[in-house]
């Protein structure tokens, strides 16, 4: 069997290369260290480490030091996940973000949305997943957010709110394909909320761009889950809407206090890039009912 180091260079480079995007999420310390072999493979590394930038808690204090580097990796990050609530100081918000100017997909807060969107107000992004909500009443960076193509948010079943404070700005979105995670930890208190939560659902349909609108229940007890697919299929039926779409197989089987388990379901949701979108099946085929 040849040796590694007998091979040549550029056979070497795409074996390390396949190497480092196949384990970059599951061992990080591993593939960066690859970078030290030399200088070419730092320069295909480099790339791969930061391509994808997830904000830990035990880092996120030395993102001001990142940031500052004359040639800072955060140039490279095209997708950026903040899987917290905040970013524990505006210092550490506007270091990191003033350098994160060639993001494509974004997870966090609405309130890094809007820092984000401050920042950077021409930037363009292909997907938004919003994982923290603080308000929808914030207009301008909710027009900034409906010219995304690709929009996840989490939505309370037992919730009375609108899903949108002000829904005309759905009228001027250039959203294409909407995920709606269905979230409710309850198991007694749910079913008489569905009807209400559809209703407050089917507001989305308005949006003149969609093509797919991906309903996922994010239900801790069968009990619940199950009524909230059903009742989704025959609303889908009735309304005969091809553009209702359903993944039954999101389940997250917690008994919902364990926030740690949230938080990694929203980073294999953020890792899943654009393919998230694609689950699932629609709930209406035209002419099936003939």
């Amino acid at each position: 069997m040849t040796p590694f180091s007998a091979l040549p260079c550029e056979i070497a480079l795409l074996a390390a290369e396949h190497a480092a995007w196949s384990q970059v999420h599951n061992d990080w310390l591993w593939v960066a260290s690859v970078r030290l072999v030399c200088r070419r493979f730092n320069g295909i590394i480099r790339r791969i480490c930061f391509e994808t930038f997830i904000v830990q808690q035990d880092t996120a204090y030395h993102l001001p030091e990142l940031a500052g580097l004359p040639d800072t990796p955060l140039s490279l990050t095209r997708r950026l996940v903040i899987p917290d609530g905040q970013l524990y100081t505006r210092a550490t918000e506007q270091s990191l973000f003033s350098q994160v100017n060639n993001i494509r997909d974004f997870t966090g807060g609405t309130s890094h949305l809007t820092s984000l969107s401050r920042i950077h107000p021409d930037l363009h992004l292909d997907s938004v997943y919003i994982i923290h909500l603080e308000s929808w009443s914030a207009r301008p960076w909710m027009r900034w957010l409906f010219t995304t193509p690709r929009l996840h948010i989490i939505c309370g079943v037992i919730d009375d709110a609108p899903m949108f404070e002000g829904q005309d700005i759905l009228h001027i979105s250039g959203t294409r394909w909407l995920i709606v995670d269905a979230f409710s930890t309850s198991s007694l208190e749910l079913v008489a909320h569905i009807q209400p939560f559809l209703s407050r659902l089917t507001v989305l349909l308005s949006i003149p761009s969609l093509e797919r609108l991906l309903l996922r229940p994010r239900i801790y007890h069968d009990e619940s889950r199950i009524p909230l697919c059903e009742a989704v299929v025959h609303c889908a039926s009735e309304m005969q809407d091809e553009r209702i779409w359903l993944d039954a197989s999101v389940v997250h089987l917690t008994n919902g206090e364990d926030k740690e388990d949230d938080r990694q379901l929203d980073i294999a949701d953020a890792l899943a890039g654009h393919a998230l979108w694609e689950a699932g099946a629609p709930l209406y085929i035209k002419g099936s009912d003939s």
